[in-house]
């Protein structure tokens, strides 16, 4: 009898570079907290494991702060998408990608693929600056596509272990 069931993919692709998603601390998440309406608001954090880059090992990382939503629960959750469409905006909102330091987001989108056992499926695509040092500044391509536990209190850590 074959395995018929599938590996998740979790990953982030950089330019053409796979990194695999470190799902063993606490620096990868995705929080859901409530405002002052009672509307959910999310963030998520995102740890990889190290690679080799452009000649160099990294370890990167993505932090997308908190963006608010309409949704009273986290199912309706499902299906959102966030777009930050500039690099100020993603400035003001202090987002961030890690490569060689924290460098900002140029743009990016979040979607919400769907919500299962603790954990949510994200897709995040976009650009960032991966050197500001050099000039003009280096950007590169990104797809983060991964399950990330669901942390809405202090709690939550124990259940996926961490």
């Amino acid at each position: 009898m074959t395995n018929t069931r599938r590996r998740r993919v979790e990953l982030l692709i950089l330019e053409d570079v796979q990194f695999d998603i470190e799902n063993n601390t606490r620096d990868t998440a995705f929080f859901i907290n409530n405002d002052e309406t009672d509307n959910l608001k999310v963030s998520l954090d995102v740890t990889c494991q190290k690679n080799q880059f452009r000649g160099e090992v990294v370890t990167p990382s993505l932090v997308s702060n908190w963006h608010e939503t309409h949704a009273r629960n986290s199912q309706e959750l499902v299906g959102k998408i966030f777009e930050v469409e500039n690099i100020e905006a993603a400035d003001k909102r202090e987002d961030t990608f890690y490569l060689y330091e924290h460098e900002p987001l140029v743009k990016y989108q979040l979607e919400i693929l769907g919500i299962e056992e603790n954990k949510v499926h994200v897709i995040c695509e976009g650009i960032s600056v991966i050197d500001g040092y050099s000039t003009p500044s280096t950007t590169a391509d990104f797809k983060i596509d991964c399950y990330l536990p669901i942390i809405t209190g202090k709690d939550d850590w124990a259940k996926h272990g961490l």
